[in-house]
């Protein structure tokens, strides 16, 4: 019993590591991809718009991260979800010795 809780507090995953201040840019880009394969298989009304317009979401998508990067808050998020996931294998740690005393019940 001992061992699993051991190994369970050795564990990682994949979405402990989330990529980080791309959230907004990545609604750009998939608006973006949508839209240039509309207007390339010329489907709806999107045909007829010109191209600056079905290639804007991209240009959007660059501006979020270059504001993004010069703003810090890449940096600023991703040094918070550092802290949490720190905290949450303190956390585990803690709770597969039994001395997790500010656990909340």
């Amino acid at each position: 019993m001992a061992v699993d809780g051991f190994v369970n507090a050795l564990s990682i995953s994949v979405s402990d590591y989330p990529v980080v201040g791309q959230e907004g840019a990545m609604y750009f880009l998939g608006l973006g991809i949508i839209l240039l394969a509309m207007k390339y298989l010329e489907i709806g009304p999107v045909a007829a718009w010109d191209w600056w317009v079905v290639l804007a979401p991209f240009g959007l998508a660059v501006a979020w991260w270059a504001w993004a990067d010069s703003s810090g808050y890449t940096k600023r998020r991703a040094m918070d979800r550092e802290n949490a996931r720190r905290q949450a294998r303190i956390d585990r740690n803690k709770d597969a010795i039994g001395t997790n005393y500010n656990k909340k019940k």
